[in-house]
């Protein structure tokens, strides 16, 4: 099962100050779980754990933490009467396994789940040395994991440990370069050596996050100084066209909306090889009505001809996949749907289907504005999936190179 809790409590404490120590998954085990929480304990003052503290006999987390602070499991009034109430609500009746999740480990504290039925609880371990370690149990239902994150856990840690010292970070979102060769060049900024560069690839881009460690003595102004100037050497280095925010949570087709939305334009899609993956990422930012017409999935030739009126003469002549064909869908793209740009996507995105002189990988995509049309190509070597998204990317980062006058892919 893909761990998203994790990543998300670990950037949660990160953003509060907390130095994350690890992450660690076991499965449903007691034995497991308790050597992990042991391996834990030793190595930090605070531990989250997620998950196994639904009904089942393998939700066994809350046995796990009673055992290892050297408790038993004791039932919560107050828990039992919200998980009745809960079940009520549901018509359903209470059971020996739901019953379950109303008991904690003895002097637990617990905390109350507002978004579904599986309350957190704090537990205390002391260990031999006599430090403490306090664990947080949360529920692993993604939503009510971050509820309970946002609202209840990060402040009872700053509680607990204190204020942590503001984190500061720069972050750079770049599409168009390779993991290795994005290394390489800011290997060669010889950037201070208190800042630490780490990598997130999120097919097709990469985010970089630029922090500060281990210099508790630096004044904070220092600290958003020399990440600054870090910030801004990383950019000269991979060419400030290649990144396209400075937000982690900000897509590029965020990016496209905004400047559509600040040039007061609109925009619509023809779409081939993508299949609607140009749409999936208009449709996803709040507010899309404002600058994102439509779509036309126009995937077989005859679709291409009569809902996008590309000549059967540009098919027959230059092919599916080409520059001429691009050209077309985008500015019918543009036209039909009364838009002020158009933007298409054609290709072959494989496995089958390719030719020698148009192998499989092989995309156009076109841009067509108010004065004109631009179109180019692409030659990619991925599988199908990752040839639908990354020339998806390529077409987003086309129009917002367009709009912000950037340099444009040379046309082939």
């Amino acid at each position: 099962v893909a761990d998203s809790n994790a990543a998300y409590i670990a950037g949660s404490l990160t953003q509060a100050g907390f130095n994350i120590r690890g992450i660690s998954s076991t499965g449903d085990d007691i034995a497991q779980i308790l050597a992990e929480l042991g391996r834990a304990c030793a190595d930090a003052e605070l531990v989250v754990t997620t998950g196994g503290l639904g009904p089942t006999s393998d939700d066994l987390t809350r046995q796990a933490l009673a055992q290892a602070s050297e408790t038993s499991l004791v039932l919560d009034a107050q828990a039992l009467a919200k998980l009745e109430a809960h079940l009520k609500r549901r018509q359903a009746v209470l059971n020996e396994n739901n019953l379950r999740q109303a008991h904690f480990p003895e002097r637990a504290l617990v905390i109350p789940n507002r978004s579904g039925s599986a309350d957190a609880f704090l537990t205390e371990i002391n260990k031999k040395d006599g430090k403490r370690v306090m664990v947080f149990s949360l529920p692993g239902v993604p939503l009510e994991m971050r509820v309970l994150m946002d609202e209840e856990i990060i402040p009872r840690c700053r509680a607990l440990f204190g204020a942590q010292r503001p984190y500061h970070a720069e972050y750079l979102k770049c599409f168009g370069l390779g993991e290795a060769h994005i290394g390489g060049q800011i290997e060669r900024c010889a950037l201070d050596d208190a800042v630490n560069v780490a990598y997130r690839p999120r097919f097709p881009e990469i985010l970089l996050t630029l922090t500060i460690r281990g210099r508790d003595e630096w004044p904070e102004a220092r600290v958003r100084e020399t990440l600054r100037q870090s910030a801004e050497k990383v950019k000269l280095a991979l060419g400030r066209d290649y990144v396209f925010s400075s937000v982690p949570e900000e897509s590029l087709a965020q990016v496209v909306g905004s400047l559509l939305v600040s040039n007061s334009a609109t925009i619509a899609c023809a779409e081939s090889c993508s299949g609607g993956l140009l749409a999936h990422e208009f449709v996803s930012v709040p507010g899309a009505s404002a600058f994102f017409v439509g779509s036309i999935v126009a995937y077989a030739n005859r679709v291409k001809e009569s809902c996008l009126g590309v000549k059967h003469e540009t098919i027959q002549s230059f092919g599916a996949v080409s520059a001429e064909t691009a050209a077309e869908m985008a500015c019918a793209a543009r036209t039909i749907m009364g838009s002020d740009f158009g933007v298409s996507v054609t290709g072959i995105a494989g496995p089958g289907g390719g030719t020698v002189d148009k192998p499989a990988g092989t995309v156009w995509c076109s841009v067509a504005h108010p004065k004109g049309v631009y179109t180019c190509r692409l030659r990619l070597s991925w599988g199908r999936d990752y040839v639908r998204r990354y020339s998806t990317f390529y077409a987003l980062d086309l129009v917002r190179r367009f709009l912000l006058r950037l340099e444009l892919p040379q046309a082939s």
